[in-house]
């Protein structure tokens, strides 16, 4: 069997891609460039992840810490380590002290756990960032 041409390669991704798949896509990578306006040149994406699954919990209703949330979603990367073994507390210098989109507070059940809530801040820029809006075709 040869090889596909690149022509045949863009027919078979453009039959296997849907019309939502694409416009779900568009979504996301506006999202991330929205997101990138908004946070400062040096976050990473792990602490974009991070600020996004202290967002979910908040939308939820819970309040977890920092610890809890490694330990639930936390996993191993492809490079032999875990997604958020590398984050230290200054990487979240950022998100709670620069942009004050997080805060912490400790637990009603042992106040030596923080708990992170989102601020106000918080919850604008996650919705401004999660907001759909119409996009153009490129």
């Amino acid at each position: 069997m040869s090889e596909p041409t690149p022509r045949e390669m863009v027919e078979t991704i453009n039959r296997i891609i849907s019309e939502s798949n694409t416009e779900e896509l568009v979504h996301f990578r506006e999202c991330i460039r929205k997101a990138a306006v908004m946070m400062p040149p040096t976050t990473t994406l792990r602490q974009f992840l991070i600020f996004l699954e202290f967002g979910v919990s908040d939308l939820r209703g819970n309040s977890i810490s920092l610890s809890e949330l490694k330990d639930q979603h936390d996993q191993p990367d492809n490079f032999g380590g875990k997604l958020f073994a590398k984050t230290t507390s200054s990487a979240f210098n950022m998100i709670f002290d620069d942009l004050k989109w997080l805060s912490k507070r400790p637990s009603d059940k042992d106040s030596r756990v923080k708990l992170v809530e989102m601020t106000p801040e918080g919850r604008k820029a996650l919705f401004s960032i999660t907001k759909k809006v119409d996009v153009k075709r490129d």
